[in-house]
């Protein structure tokens, strides 16, 4: 068995590795026993767990994890907590959005303090600053330095969902991997830790 040193690691190329992922994903087992590789987001609802139970998503194309939020929201999020290193523009206008039509009650954000210095984090910090002034007492934001990947989101239903993974809230094309709970317990862990840190 040949071992590539570091050099010729660096070569390989990062296209055709994914290709090659996608392909090997495409022609085997697609889902397991608690988990799945899938290629749309249309395909996370057929994988979501039951209460108690938890899945492992693996995504291989373009995605940003905040679309997790739209995706499990049925019915009313009583609090929303979200913790990044980074959050697109875009997912900060859907977040807005949830707020204003209060399909989300409460939501707490934790981003990286460098986001500012990242593409569009410039205008996504600025636009968290706004929905701070535009919601008082719905929204909390801190940027700090965290590099965790989080969604909690306590549902009205007694759905208790929580995504830990690898993926930030911003789109981009690196295969993830994400842990998907529906447990309450994990939920109040993590509210208690986030509630120390705003």
């Amino acid at each position: 068995m040949r071992s590539i040193g570091v050099q010729g690691a660096a070569t390989l190329d990062r296209q055709a590795l994914r290709q090659g992922f996608e392909s090997r994903a495409a022609q085997s087992v697609v889902s397991w026993h608690g988990g799945a590789v899938i290629r749309s987001w249309r395909e996370v609802a057929d994988h979501l767990p039951g209460p108690g139970a938890n899945t492992t998503l693996v995504t291989c194309r373009e995605f940003s994890a905040f679309e997790f939020v739209p995706m499990l929201l049925h019915g009313p999020c009583e609090r929303l907590l979200l913790t990044t290193y980074n959050i697109s523009g875009t997912a900060v206008g859907m977040l807005g959005s949830l707020l204003s039509s209060g399909q989300v009650h409460l939501a707490d954000v934790l981003v990286h303090e460098s986001m500012r210095r990242l593409s569009d984090g410039g205008q996504a910090a600025a636009a968290l600053a706004d929905l701070r002034q535009g919601f008082p007492g719905r929204f909390r934001f801190r940027e700090l330095d965290i590099h965790a990947k989080l969604i909690c989101m306590a549902m009205a239903s007694g759905d208790a969902w929580v995504v830990e993974g690898s993926g930030n809230m911003a789109r981009n094309t690196s295969i993830e991997l994400y842990s998907v709970f529906n447990d309450a317990g994990r939920i109040q862990f993590h509210a208690g830790w986030i509630g120390g840190l705003l």
